[in-house]
């Protein structure tokens, strides 16, 4: 009992700290290149926190386990914004006009490439179309800049230095929060919880712990667009990026889990979307939103 509970509290620590350092690495990359912080967010850091969802929906669809890739994209897109965000608005976070004006863009750009995908099916079109749309939009915001200017070898190489160790910052961050997640499997089986539970609570969020890390890490050193980038951008590279990729090698056959799980998405990005729209992401709304994250886990709970 003694060791594992000390592995959780090192993985913690470290997690912890490797967040904050991923943060400030993300802010310097910020200003050395002139990308807006959303934009690191959105596509830099949001692409390497959803490295692990990349890896189970290739090996799932390669597995021709596709069900098990199309949970993993919708589930985690439901952590982030009802779970993720939840726990930022509690903590503080705030969303300007300019950073809603993206997330809700992304919301409708993921709702529209589902729909369709729930209409015609989830098949090689829809995932060729949705990797284009993936190209394009990172494109066009990789390429909006606060500065401009030729940059110089010397400003080349800082920039490069700054990712080279912005890549390590996030690999330890992965690494932290396995550690982290398989202590707490193990300190829950000691304690004779059931696998239900922690497969409802412990490994629903194990893809999303990156992205609740950085978030924490954002609001604590109130760098809220680099948050809000990271949960928005994840839920973008989820579906325009993973489960078209994913798609393209194993189409998905839509049953009943498939659509409820659409759907508690669906319901998830409206209740967001609402709250957004009328300016009011605070600690109130922030505790609707893990309300909602509790009810959809019973409800998978309820199905499983």
């Amino acid at each position: 009992m003694i060791l594992p509970l000390l592995g959780f509290v090192l993985g913690l620590f470290i997690l912890i700290k490797a967040s904050d350092w991923a943060t400030d690495l993300s802010v310097k990359f910020s200003e050395l290149t002139g990308l807006m912080k959303m934009t690191v967010g959105m596509i830099i850091l949001a692409l390497m926190t959803s490295l692990p969802e990349l890896a189970i929906c290739l090996s799932s669809s390669f597995s021709n386990a596709s069900h098990v890739m199309f949970g993993t994209v919708l589930g985690s897109n439901i952590a982030d914004v009802l779970l993720v965000l939840g726990m930022g608005a509690v903590l503080g976070i705030k969303i300007s006009k300019e950073n809603s004006k993206h997330a809700n863009w992304i919301m409708l750009i993921t709702s529209g490439l589902l729909i369709y995908g729930l209409i015609y099916g989830f098949n090689i079109i829809l995932g060729l179309l949705s990797v284009i749309i993936f190209g394009a939009l990172a494109k066009k915001l990789l390429t909006r800049q606060t500065r401009t200017g030729v940059r110089d070898h010397d400003e080349i190489t800082k920039e490069a230095i700054i990712l080279v160790k912005l890549l390590c910052a996030v690999a330890i961050v992965f690494i932290s929060a396995e550690f982290v997640t398989l202590t707490t499997v193990e300190i829950s089986n000691i304690f004779g919880l059931t696998q239900t539970f922690i497969g409802a609570t412990i490994i629903a969020i194990t893809t999303s712990l990156p992205e609740l890390a950085i978030t924490f890490s954002s609001v604590r050193k109130k760098q809220f667009s680099i948050g809000i980038g990271n949960i928005f951008g994840s839920c973008f590279i989820n579906v325009a990026l993973i489960l078209g990729l994913s798609i393209i090698i194993a189409p998905v056959a839509v049953g009943l889990s498939e659509i409820i799980l659409f759907f508690s998405l669906i319901l998830s990005y409206f209740v967001v979307s609402l709250l957004i729209f009328r300016e009011s992401v605070d600690r109130f709304a922030g505790l609707i939103l893990l309300l909602f994250y509790v009810l959809y886990l019973i409800l998978m709970g309820a199905l499983g």
